[in-house]
C-alpha cells in the first residue's frame, strides 16, 4: 500500500478547528482572524461556520419564517492582499451552499420556544459544481492574514413581537484544507468571488449594472424576489415568483438571457442543480453551463454588464430583487 500510495499526486484533507463557541456582537460586526489562529500555506477548500442562537422567551410571539438565517445580515473575508473573498448575507450563503452541495444544509426552523437553534453555513471555496472543484480553491501560500467579519442582527429579526425575548449568538468555525500546499495536482487556478448586490426596489429600478473588473468571471448569478422585503436589507422579505415577469442578462454587445421567463429558469435550476424542490423566488442564471472555470462570464472590457426584468403582477410593497454573484477572479500575490 505505501508504494502505491508514493505514486498519487492528490493531496490529502485535513479539517481544522478554528474558533470554537465565539460570542458574536448583536447588531454590530464581529471581527476574528488576522495573523491567527487561521493556517497558512495550504489550500482551503471549504469555510465550515456553525451558528448557534440561544434563545430566552416567555412572552415574544410570531416566529419569522427563516429568521434563522435572516439574522446573520453579513459575512466578510478577506486577505491581507485586499482580496475580497466573500461579501454576502447568511441566507444567501445558505442558498448558495445548497446550490453547490445539491442537497439542503442543516438548520434549525426558528420557533418561540426558548432553546439553541444550530444553523449551518458551508462556504465552499472548492466549488464542487464544476468539474475540477480545486481550480477555484484558496491558496493561502501568499497569505499572511485571513479577516473574518461576522454581522449579526438582534431578536427583532427571529421574532414578529419581541415581548421579553433575547438572543445570544455564538459560533463555530472550522476549515477544511488540503494537508499540504499546492502542487500540480490542484493548483487553483481562480480564486471564488462571492458577493451580495445591493438590493433593488423594484419600483424605482428594474436592473442591476455588474461590475466591470478585468480579472471577474462569472459562474452564476442567483437572483431573490420577494414581497414584504425590509428597504436595504440584502436578501430580506417572503419569497415571490410574481414580482418578476421576465428576465434579460445583456451586455453592450450581446444578450445571453433574452425575455426569459421565471418558470424556464426555474424549471432549469432544478434540473441542473438537483434541487429537491424549486424554491420560491429564486432564479439561477448559470453561465458555465460545461462546468469549466474557463466558461466564466467575462465582464471586463464591457461599458454595460446588466441584470434586468419586467416588473410581474405583484403589488404588494416593497417588492424587493437581490442578487449574489458567483465568480472567480485571480488572487492578488
Amino acid at each position: 500500500m505505501g508504494n502505491y500510495l508514493q505514486g498519487q499526486r492528490k493531496t490529502p484533507t485535513q479539517r481544522k478547528y478554528v474558533f470554537n463557541q465565539v460570542s458574536l456582537n448583536n447588531a454590530s460586526p464581529t471581527i476574528l482572524g488576522g495573523a491567527a489562529p487561521f493556517p497558512f500555506g495550504q489550500i482551503y477548500k471549504t469555510m465550515f461556520l456553525e451558528f448557534y442562537l440561544t434563545l430566552a422567551n416567555t412572552t415574544g410571539t410570531g416566529a419569522i419564517a427563516e429568521g434563522e438565517l435572516s439574522i446573520v445580515k453579513n459575512i466578510l473575508i478577506k486577505t491581507d492582499k485586499h482580496d475580497i473573498l466573500v461579501n454576502a448575507s447568511g441566507r444567501s450563503l445558505f442558498y448558495r451552499a445548497r446550490k453547490v452541495m445539491r442537497t439542503t444544509p442543516y438548520k434549525d426552523a426558528i420557533a418561540v420556544t426558548a432553546k439553541t437553534y444550530k444553523i449551518s453555513i458551508p462556504i465552499h471555496f472548492s466549488n464542487k459544481q464544476l468539474r475540477r472543484p480545486d481550480d477555484t480553491g484558496l491558496d493561502t501560500a501568499g497569505v499572511s492574514s485571513l479577516d473574518l467579519q461576522v454581522t449579526m442582527g438582534d431578536v427583532g429579526d427571529l421574532l414578529g413581537s419581541v415581548g421579553d425575548a433575547v438572543v445570544t449568538c455564538k459560533l463555530n468555525v472550522t476549515v477544511e484544507k488540503t494537508l499540504y500546499g499546492a502542487d500540480a495536482s490542484n493548483m487553483p487556478i481562480m480564486q471564488s468571488y462571492i458577493v451580495d448586490l445591493p438590493p433593488v426596489d423594484t419600483a424605482s429600478l428594474q436592473y442591476f449594472e455588474l461590475e466591470k473588473t478585468m480579472s471577474l468571471g462569472l459562474l452564476d448569478i442567483m437572483a431573490f424576489t420577494t414581497d414584504a422585503a425590509l428597504a436595504g436589507s440584502k436578501f430580506s422579505g417572503t419569497p415571490a415568483n410574481d414580482v418578476v415577469a421576465s428576465w434579460n442578462f445583456e451586455d453592450n454587445i450581446r444578450q445571453v438571457f433574452q425575455n426569459i421567463t421565471g418558470d424556464n429558469i426555474q424549471f432549469d435550476n432544478k434540473d441542473e442543480y438537483e434541487l429537491e424542490t424549486l424554491p420560491t423566488g429564486q432564479y439561477i442564471f448559470t453561465f458555465a453551463k460545461d462546468k469549466s472555470v474557463w466558461s466564466a462570464y467575462p465582464v471586463g472590457g464591457k461599458s454595460r454588464v446588466q441584470l434586468n426584468w419586467i416588473n410581474g403582477a405583484n403589488v404588494t410593497t416593497p417588492l424587493q430583487v437581490t442578487a449574489l454573484i458567483d465568480g472567480v477572479k485571480t488572487l492578488n500575490k
